[in-house]
């Protein structure tokens, strides 16, 4: 048996070679992705981490060093942009590893409401809860990346006043402004009074600030952005303007539904079809700013029902009772509708067409010109609740019409033949106008004041009915607004109420509602008008000192509807709420010029005490006295709910305020920085932070009896534990001296390695004794016996913050790791600094070169 050895042919081995050749380049393909995976993967985990590692910064850092951000920018490389603060904490770039990271950083105040947590306004008070906000942002080729992280930061400790604020408080045209109250608006417990000579004075954080300056009669005034460096005072100078102040005023009138304007019992006319008939109709006309539906079936359901005398069956004829053929099945906004019972007809000169008819028998009597009676409007026909509009009169021998439909007083027809053939009812344009010119929409709910009706001159047929073929009609009036509020977009005034007043007709009273609204500061304004669920607003309201302006006029936005009628028509539902209310002190005195801050809007009461603001609905933060502006009294906050296009009302009684001053020493100087609050019952209700000085006031604080004591960090006691105060008046009241033990202080500084930021971490240590060339063991058996040791690591910006316990010298050392070119190796370079002394409550500055 014989064997014989194949090779391969040429062909085979070129398949060979290209089966292999597309397997290489699989795996070289393969090979790039696994590669970019890595690289990204790496990427976001050097992003996380530095993100990580500023939180936990942020938050080592003390309640009140934790500086708010008050000016912040937003980086639109994304959607939502970034927002970021570029005063307090501005972005910083880190490269490591080649990469570019961008880290912003934004801190705002935050607050729990049933378990949700949101942010607030840097102007709110003190919530007692900071929530830090990272982003760090990175560019993979040519799109931006970012990662970012959040947390919280909560129960106050020390706040360190290490730099001041000071400067001089004028008035316009010269002179100095002495009882100024001075603030950093950033933390409101920053603040001053102006002395004699206008000048000021406090301290602060080092940081960047806006200091506003206010004082009874003059507009506030703000400083530009002032920075305070750590042991450089800033100065920001301020001058005051004396308020000046005129008046507002108008008439304000609601226009909320179609309304009755006229009504025929009959008149024998020729109808359409050439023949002579009896015909009554109804006139029905749209006041508002928008379309109304009409007819059953229709979105908005409108029906015209009537009733009759008792002594001509009492009957009631509504909806499906009645039906009616509808040729325009709504009601445009300032015109007409005419309901007939006859399709077209002539009357007082003209050939109308009726935009809907009874159908059920054309030219039937159903309005009784004999009896008394009534004709409503109405959303339900069987609730008289859903009724919007009703007219009643009585007949010629003085019998009521019946009284579920009658708004006010009926309207008198006895001794005039009741509402007789060919007499009409009208209701009139405005108080002691009727015209053809002007929509007829005045409605005070008062039938015998609304309507012209036949008297001994006026009979007949004088006013012609209008059809939704007419033209519209300018609207002047409506249902008089009183009690509405109004308020100006000014912070100063306060508010005013449109009263009741009346016009004179004969025998007549007519009602209407004029406001004077005093007290608005000079300038050019926007003013709300909101009564109910219905509001305007007249935008650009210009107010000369001590002049009066009425509204609206030719050139407010929204102006008059016709030359010289100041008339506000109140015509459209509020996409936001109302709050108003009245601000008293204890004994119901009520309290004028005192600040109200309404969901962000800021408003003064009135010489009446009241308030009056536009707010978003929902549950609104409303606080009066903010931040104790006016120091004779307490704030007090409240947060009711408001209802979209509702006004709210909310009152607040403010009890005087007054506040505690006391001292911090260490036993032989004063110890700054250490916040000391106001407790009853385990309650805080104030606190102050100690000045450079050691001295701290406790404000805001209503008449009571407290318990106060210094914020202490672990290691940390006083003597004595708690001081017992009472607040009895507006007085400040001194309550003692606290002498605190083992105060803190910072060693602060950089980390630097052959010139160059040390952006891979570092450990940092000090201690009264010696430290080894590695770091020391801790060994729980002998660590009590041994000189405490404090460590911290430094940031991948190369800085660090070591706290240490005050009035000591110290040694501190670094350790830099580095690793070997064989990458297993580490090695540790260190070097030591010696003879650090660090005060309490102070900041020593020891920057680190290695070698």
């Amino acid at each position: 048996m014989s064997h014989c050895k194949r090779g391969m042919t040429l062909v085979e081995i070129l398949v060979a070679i290209s089966i292999l050749t597309v397997g290489v380049i699989g795996f070289m393909g393969a090979f790039k992705y696994i590669s970019k995976s890595i690289h990204l993967s790496r990427t976001t985990t050097l992003a996380s981490n530095l993100a990580q590692e500023k939180v936990e910064t942020l938050k080592n850092l003390s309640y009140y060093k934790l500086l708010i951000s008050t000016s912040s920018s937003v980086d639109t490389d994304f959607s939502p942009g970034l927002t970021y603060d570029n005063s307090n904490y501005p972005p910083e770039t880190i490269s490591i590893g080649g990469i570019t990271f961008t880290r912003y950083t934004y801190v705002a105040l935050a607050q729990i409401d049933s378990d949700i947590i949101s942010t607030v306004t840097y102007t709110y008070p003190d919530t007692g809860m900071k929530q830090i906000t990272v982003h760090v942002k990175w560019r993979e080729g040519a799109v931006n990346k970012k990662v970012y992280l959040t947390n919280l930061l909560e129960n106050p400790n020390v706040s360190p006043l290490d730099t001041s604020i000071s400067g001089t408080i004028s008035k316009t045209g010269g002179g100095a402004l002495a009882g100024a109250v001075v603030r950093a608006e950033q933390n409101p417990d920053y603040n001053a009074v102006s002395d004699a000579s206008g000048g000021y004075s406090f301290q602060v954080y080092h940081g960047s600030y806006t200091v506003r300056a206010s004082s009874a009669g003059y507009y506030d005034a703000v400083s530009p952005q002032v920075y305070a460096a750590r042991g450089t005072p800033a100065s920001a100078s301020l001058t005051l303007t004396a308020i000046g102040t005129g008046t507002v005023a108008g008439n304000a009138w609601i226009s909320s539904n179609v309304v009755i304007s006229q009504i025929v019992a009959g008149t024998n006319t020729v109808v359409g079809d050439g023949s002579t008939q009896g015909v009554e109709y109804v006139e029905l006309f749209n006041p508002t700013t928008h379309s109304i539906n009409i007819g059953s079936g229709a979105s908005y359901n409108l029906y015209v029902g009537y009733k009759r005398h008792a002594a001509d069956g009492g009957s009631n004829f509504c909806g499906t009772d009645e039906p009616m053929t509808f040729v325009s099945t709504y009601v445009a906004s300032g015109k007409y509708y005419l309901i007939a019972n006859a399709t077209s007809f002539y009357v007082a000169g003209v050939q109308v067409a009726a935009d809907a008819y009874w159908d059920s028998s054309l030219y039937d009597d159903r309005i009784r010109s004999a009896q008394s009676g009534c004709l409503y409007l109405t959303l339900d026909c069987s609730d008289s609740a859903s009724r919007i509009d009703s007219v009643g009169w009585t007949n010629n021998g003085g019998s009521s019409p019946p009284s579920d439909c009658t708004e006010g007083t009926a309207i008198s027809l006895a001794g005039q033949g009741g509402l007789a053939t060919a007499n009409q009812l009208v209701r009139i344009s405005s108080p002691l106008l009727v015209s053809d010119d002007y929509g007829k929409a005045y409605d005070s709910n008062n039938n015998l004041t609304d309507f012209l009706y036949p008297y001994a001159g006026f009979s007949g047929i004088s006013y012609r009915p209008y059809t939704m073929s007419n033209s519209s009609q300018t609207v002047i009036s409506g249902i008089p607004a009183v009690g509405a509020s109004i308020a100006a977009s000014d912070p100063y005034s306060g508010s005013a109420i449109a009263t009741a007043a009346y016009v004179s007709s004969g025998t007549l009273s007519i009602l209407y509602a004029p406001f004077s609204f005093v007290g608005v500061t000079t300038g050019t304004w926007n003013v709300v008008i909101a009564s109910g669920s219905f509001y305007a607003d007249v935008a650009t309201v210009t107010v000369v000192q001590n002049s009066t302006t009425s509204i609206p006029n030719a050139a407010t936005v929204n102006p008059w509807r016709v030359s010289n009628v100041y008339a506000v028509m109140m015509d459209t539902s509020s996409l936001n709420g109302f709050v108003r209310g009245l601000v008293t002190d204890v004994n119901n005195n009520k309290l004028s010029g005192i600040q109200v801050l309404a969901g962000g809007v800021t408003k003064t009461t009135g010489a009446n005490g009241t308030y009056f603001a536009s707010v978003a609905s929902g549950t609104v933060i409303v606080i009066a006295n903010p931040n104790n502006t006016d120091p004779a009294y307490v704030q007090v906050i409240a947060m009711p709910t408001v209802n979209t296009g509702q006004i709210t009302d909310q009152d607040f009684i403010l009890t005087k305020g007054g506040a505690l001053q006391g001292y911090l020493t260490s036993g032989t100087s004063p110890l700054p920085n250490f916040v000391v609050t106001a407790n009853i019952s385990g309650s805080q209700y104030g606190s102050g932070t100690s000045n450079t000085s050691g001295y701290f006031t406790i404000r805001n604080l209503s008449t009571a009896t407290y318990t106060v004591q210094p914020v202490l960090e672990a290691g940390q006691d006083s003597s004595p534990n708690t001081i017992t105060a009472t607040v009895s008046s507006t007085a400040t009241v001194f309550i003692g001296t606290f002498t605190v033990s083992g105060a803190f202080g910072n060693i602060i500084g950089s980390v630097t390695v052959n010139g160059s930021i040390l952006t891979s971490g570092s450990l940092v240590l000090a201690s009264t004794a010696a430290l080894a060339s590695s770091p020391p063991p801790i060994v729980a058996s002998s660590a009590p016996a041994q000189a405490p040791v404090y460590a911290v690591s430094s940031l991948a910006d190369g800085t660090f913050e070591l706290p240490v316990r005050g009035n000591s010298t110290y040694f501190l050392s670094v350790y830099v790791p580095v690793v070997a070119t064989n990458g297993t190796t580490v090695t540790i370079t260190t070097k030591t600094y010696s003879t650090i002394f660090v005060s309490p409550s102070a900041d020593k500055t020891q920057n680190i070169s290695v070698p």
